[in-house]
């Protein structure tokens, strides 16, 4: 979706930027697409509702501020560059329904997304891929923790992608910040998964080696394509090998799902994945291990490997499309489609429906295609939500839009769901239903979509080679055919 150009009737505009599509969207407001009409730059908006702040205002006020202070304070070329605030910004309604204030920030533009959703789409990493993202990442937090800024929430999410696939780590809304030498953090904050065990244990914490700790889960996901803990904490068998000083259980057991884990990161993540925060490594320390002195890709060679995976996942979306448009059809045939071809005249197609935004902003493991009308997938979707315990259940059907937040258990924590149906342009009769992850950790999204959300619309998806999900899991268990991370992200107990 282009920007119309600077003056063009109907252009919205907050603060100098002319907003474009929506990027992304949380609990609390948005992020647009923005063009500065001075320069012509391409920017983030991050615009934040001060009506949608929720009962603890101050407190998100407060983490708002601390994020601009952090941001402000730090300029290093793998730190996302926080290039505007206002904090009372007039944001234009859509048609002539007025404005409402929100906070504006305006960030440098990631039109690489996420990192999580490369290792999603093509599996994990390389070890040179791996290593030169990982050095991006300790080369930023270095600048960080020299600063007194401990970042606290470091997970792929928050680590994005410029147009040239460099990294660039974002999200200072849980950092510490200003504090002086040795003094401890006591908040804990973060995505249970990436804490290291002092947090989770709600200790007194070093926010340097928690962050190293995060750091050292996130590389072992680039590596292995799966999280290598559920969470630090008593009762995670993972972690209580490490706890127990028994690496060599820890690794044997790994091994069996990622066997190409490189020997040399192994002995690296030993002096990470270390209980005792006073023995872990300090990133001095990591700077100085063998396998930090591997292979580093070149700018110009991150780019063309990162590139040919983006082709990849391109190529994987179309040989879906293509296989659902062909079982849709063998439907239609089923039901006297008029001798193969289908006829769009012998369902009751719904026109209202919108189609899908880009197909950028769609995560092929969270969307599925259905040849079902559109009113009975929302009527499906609702009753998938039913049986998940969801609550806070919000249907606005002339949407074709669910929200709804689905409670955590003893695996994965708490989750705030939304899911359209879309209809498909240039394919009557066939719908995609997208579920995007409003709040919560995006491995326990993926957890859900994986197997609850699969198994409980089996009857109306087209999943995989066109059949059911089971029949399109038996199928790829037969061929030999591997999903990159899904496959490992609700792995049981070794033993």
């Amino acid at each position: 979706m282009a920007i119309d150009s600077p003056g063009e009737p109907g252009q919205r505009v907050i603060e100098g930027y002319a907003m474009g599509k929506t990027l992304g969207a949380g609990i609390q407001g948005k992020v647009k697409l923005g063009v500065n009409l001075q320069t012509g730059q391409r920017v983030a908006l991050k615009c934040m509702d001060k009506n949608k702040l929720g009962r603890d205002r101050t407190r998100q006020m407060e983490m708002l501020e601390r994020e601009i202070q952090a941001m402000e304070s730090l300029q290093h070329p793998n730190i996302l560059n926080l290039q505007h605030v206002t904090m009372n910004a007039e944001y234009p309604r859509k048609g002539t329904k007025g404005t409402k204030e929100v906070v504006l920030l305006a960030l440098e533009l990631a039109e690489g997304g996420e990192l999580f959703d490369y290792l999603m789409h093509t599996g994990a990493f390389g070890d040179d891929i791996a290593r030169t993202y990982f050095r991006q990442m300790l080369s930023a937090l270095e600048l960080c923790h020299n600063a007194g800024i401990y970042h606290r929430d470091l997970k792929p999410e928050n680590l994005l992608l410029d147009a040239d696939y460099q990294l660039k780590l974002a999200d200072f809304g849980l950092a510490a910040i200003n504090l002086e030498m040795d003094t401890l953090c006591h908040t804990c904050v973060g995505t249970k998964s990436y804490m290291a065990p002092e947090v989770m244990a709600r200790q007194g914490y070093d926010g340097a080696k928690a962050d190293l700790w995060s750091a050292g889960v996130v590389l072992f996901i680039m590596l292995a394509g799966c999280p290598p803990f559920q969470q630090a904490a008593p009762g995670d068998w993972w972690f209580n090998a490490v706890r127990s000083n028994r690496h060599d259980k820890f690794w044997m057991a790994h091994l069996r799902s990622a066997p190409d884990f490189p020997k040399l990161a192994q002995d690296f993540l030993n002096l990470i994945f270390v209980a005792d925060s006073s023995k872990r490594a300090s990133i001095d320390d990591l700077w100085n291990h063998p396998w930090m002195q591997g292979r580093v890709l070149q700018d110009a060679e991150l780019t063309e490997v990162m590139q040919t995976k983006n082709r990849e996942v391109e190529a994987r979306k179309e040989a879906e499309l293509a296989r659902a448009r062909a079982q849709k059809e063998r439907q239609a045939r089923a039901r006297g489609g008029g001798g193969g071809k289908f006829n769009a005249f012998n369902s009751n197609v719904h026109r209202a429906v919108a189609p899908p935004p880009p197909p950028d902003a769609l995560s092929g493991l969270s969307y599925f295609y259905s040849a079902a009308e559109a009113d009975d997938l929302m009527k499906s979707v609702n009753e998938m939500y039913e049986q998940l315990g969801a609550q806070d259940v919000s249907v606005k059907q002339s949407e074709f839009k669910i929200k709804a937040s689905i409670p955590g258990d003893e695996t994965r924590g708490a989750l705030e769901v939304v899911s359209y149906v879309y209809s498909v342009p240039d394919e009557p009769g066939m719908h995609l239903i997208d579920f995007q992850r409003r709040s919560g950790d995006q491995i326990d999204f993926l957890k859900v979509i994986v197997s609850d959300v699969r198994e409980s619309l089996a009857g109306v998806i087209i999943d995989g080679d066109g059949a059911t999900s089971e029949q399109g899991a038996s199928a790829a268990a037969e061929e030999g055919t591997e999903e990159p991370i899904a496959a490992d992200i609700a792995a049981e107990e070794p033993f």
